[in-house]
C-alpha cells in the first residue's frame, strides 16, 4: 500500500470511515492499524509519535479497536 498522508481527527469514543475505490487498501489500512499485520516498510505516526504495532495486543495498548459491522446497502 502506498500512502503519503492518512489525517483523521477523530477524537475517543467517535467512530470514523474508510471511503475509497475497491481493491485500494482499505482492508489493508485497518488491519495494519489493529496489528492483524505488520508493515514491510513504512512508518505509522499517531498524534504526532511514531508507533509500532506488531500484534494486536500492541493495537489495544495503543487504544486501538477493530469493530466488524454488517455492510450498509
Amino acid at each position: 500500500m502506498r500512502m503519503i498522508d492518512l489525517i483523521s481527527p477523530i477524537g475517543k469514543g467517535q467512530r470514523g470511515m474508510i471511503v475509497a475505490q475497491p481493491k485500494v487498501g482499505k482492508t489493508t489500512l485497518i488491519k495494519l492499524i489493529c496489528g492483524l499485520l505488520t508493515p514491510t516498510s513504512g512508518e505509522i505516526y499517531i498524534n504526532g509519535e511514531k508507533v509500532t504495532i506488531n500484534s494486536p495486543r500492541d493495537a489495544v495498548r495503543a487504544g486501538r479497536i477493530l469493530l466488524r459491522s454488517p455492510t450498509i446497502p
